[in-house]
């Protein structure tokens, strides 16, 4: 080899081979003079006797990846490279070629159909499954590269991904939101969905545990505001974390074993996620801004998503994100306990996990997950509508359990706090609304209303719109005092379990009502 003399070489190398069958470096040394003399079809032989002979050795697997690329066989090609990677130790020379061999092949492999096919293959199978179909939306000014919004929770019919076109691999992305509307649809068909809530005696729990870092930012001069607008940020920015760290393991790792054709993507795509947790977790203005225990926590859930790389992938960043020794022992912990899990999930049970974790971490103050209880869907008669309101008149039936806790608190208040002038007066507005129409009319209203009522009415909100009352735009208080009217006047058996705090105000209404020219 040093006297470039490929043919003498081989002749040795074939040799040794013969006294030892199973020499994998002899039969890796041979395919790679083969390669030199333009001969890939002899070395591939070669290659794949040694890889038989020793399938963790990562020189073999680096020929084969390059013996494959000159073929144009690129998938393949990029397997045998990430194996390379998993197979040598981090920072060898081989290795650090391993990973850069892997990264032009995924980029190559990206800029290709296959990651796009496997989207649309999962839209439509889940389309088929969940009754709704599902729609790809590009959007140029949305703050992530995907989202999923889900049908219940914005009043559609369909499911969407939105997307934000030019961004690398996003693909991966995209799949990876499907994943979470497939493992709503298999824990919904269980009846065990879960729904990640948090209501304002959470987020005054959190405001307390940070209180040290508010006042630091405040003696700094920071403006009133401003601190409230990053106390606020950072509790939705770690919200999504408690609640995606975990599932988004699962998700990534069922992609992975399911669908080989999405690794490029994911490849450079996750490899581009832990290189910004790394990123967050060093930044000094980051860490100075952040609470400790904060900043602690996220470095453990970051920990564990680097630990799925080195699974998947073979890169190690875990001494990148300059984590204690306890934080490591505590992210092993809980990725041993991912797995655990993973090996026979059943639907649902991924909840448990977030649940878990959070309680290792302490982070339980911060958050509930309740059952979910779908509302009634579009189409369903006004019979059935009815017999809904009967049984859960309260709304438990709610797409957004958050909204409900806030009306209960509402109610509460409003019992104390004794009579509502305002809503008096648009119960005079409704008195007057409903005159003369026939009580099947008034049904209709009263339906209508409550299932708006489904997903939680805010006595300070504007904007609420009915179709049974055209024309008018309803404040919260303005369309509960329609609500009460309306049940007051055609179905008054059920009026007590809206728990509605309103009795004096309708009786004042009437009065005021019956008073009126």
């Amino acid at each position: 080899k040093h006297r470039r003399e490929p043919d003498t070489a081989l002749t040795y190398l074939k040799e040794a081979l013969l006294l030892r069958p199973d020499d994998h470096i002899a039969a890796t040394n041979i395919a790679s003079q083969l390669m030199e003399l333009k001969r890939p079809e002899e070395a591939r032989g070669y290659l794949e006797q040694a890889i038989r002979s020793a399938p963790e050795y990562p020189n073999t697997r680096f020929a084969m990846a390059e013996m494959l690329k000159a073929a144009g066989e690129i998938d393949e090609a990029f397997e045998q490279a990430v194996r390379c990677i998993r197979h040598s130790p981090a920072g060898t020379p081989l290795h650090v070629m391993g990973i850069r061999s892997a990264t032009e092949l995924a980029q190559q492999l990206t800029r290709g159909q296959a990651g796009e096919e496997i989207a649309k293959g999962l839209a439509k199978e889940l389309s088929g499954r969940g009754g709704k179909p599902v729609r790809f939306l590009e959007q140029e000014d949305l703050g992530t590269a995907a989202r999923l919004e889900l049908a219940e929770n914005h009043g559609r019919q369909e499911h969407r991904v939105l997307w934000r076109p030019g961004f690398p691999a996003v693909e991966h992305l995209q799949v990876h939101e499907l994943y979470h509307l497939h493992m709503i649809l298999e824990a919904r068909d269980q009846h065990s969905n879960q729904q990640f809530t948090s209501t304002e005696d959470h987020k005054a729990a959190f405001r307390s545990s940070v209180l040290p870092t508010l006042r630091k930012l405040r003696n700094e001069g920071v403006a009133e505001e401003a601190v409230e607008h990053y106390s606020a940020a950072l509790f939705k920015g770690f919200l999504l974390q408690i609640y995606n760290a975990p599932l988004d393991l699962f998700i990534e790792f069922d992609m992975h074993r399911e669908h080989p054709g999405i690794r490029p993507y994911q490849f450079l795509s996750l490899g581009r996620m832990v290189q910004e947790a790394v990123q967050a977790c060093t930044d000094p203005q980051a860490l100075n801004a952040a609470p400790p225990a904060v900043a602690s926590a996220s470095r453990v859930y970051n920990a564990t998503h680097a630990m799925l790389l080195k699974e998947l992938y073979g890169i190690d960043r875990m001494a990148d994100l300059k984590a204690t020794a306890k934080e490591l022992q505590l992210a092993t912990k809980l990725y041993d306990e991912f797995k655990e899990y993973r090996a026979d999930r059943q639907p649902g049970e991924e909840y448990e996990v977030v649940q878990h974790w959070a309680g290792d971490l302490q982070l339980e103050a911060f958050f509930a997950l309740v059952p979910e209880r779908p509302a009634a869907p579009a189409g369903t008669s006004l019979e059935d509508q009815l017999r809904g309101i009967e049984a859960d008149p309260i709304g438990d039936f709610a797409t957004d359990p958050e909204a409900a806790q806030q009306m209960r608190i509402f109610q509460e208040k409003a019992r104390e706090q004794g009579t509502n002038m305002a809503v008096v007066m648009y119960m005079v507005d409704a008195l007057k609304h409903f005159k003369g129409m026939d009580h099947a009319a008034i049904k209709k209203a009263a339906v209508e209303i409550a299932m708006l009522g489904t997903q939680g009415i805010h006595p300070e909100k504007q904007g609420y719109k009915l179709a049974s009352v055209s024309g008018t735009t309803f404040s919260g208080f303005h369309l509960l005092a329609y609500y009460y009217v309306s049940f007051k006047l055609v179905l008054p058996e059920l009026l007590p379990e809206l728990q509605l705090p309103y009795d004096a105000e309708y009786a004042m209404a009437e009065q005021l009502y019956t008073a009126t020219p």
